[in-house]
């Protein structure tokens, strides 16, 4: 399956978070979380949303530029590329250095 944007980029605490989730539902969809943020807020997570989902594997918990390079693959097979020269990063909130 392939990865489908739900929403532009956020930056919420996770009741915020979960609340953004509450008003935009899914319901013939499984939502995935994967992170270390799982341990302090996996439950609040699951009483809020119930069986509706999914965490991933604890292996995926720390981030590795493997991840992104496979997803940059992926969209590099489908002539989905970004012009470098032109490209900016987008941050979603203000840096704490």
């Amino acid at each position: 399956s392939e990865w489908q944007r739900l929403s532009e980029d956020l930056c919420l605490s996770v009741d915020a978070f979960l609340d953004h989730l509450d008003t935009h539902t899914f319901p013939d969809r499984t939502i995935s979380f994967v992170g270390d943020g799982l341990l302090t807020y996996g439950d609040t997570v699951r009483e809020r949303l119930g069986e509706s989902v999914h965490f991933a594997d604890a292996i995926f918990n720390v981030p590795r530029g493997a991840t992104i390079a496979h997803l940059g693959r992926q969209r590099l097979q489908n002539d989905d590329v970004d012009d470098y020269w032109t490209l900016v990063p987008n941050y979603v909130r203000v840096g704490l250095y």
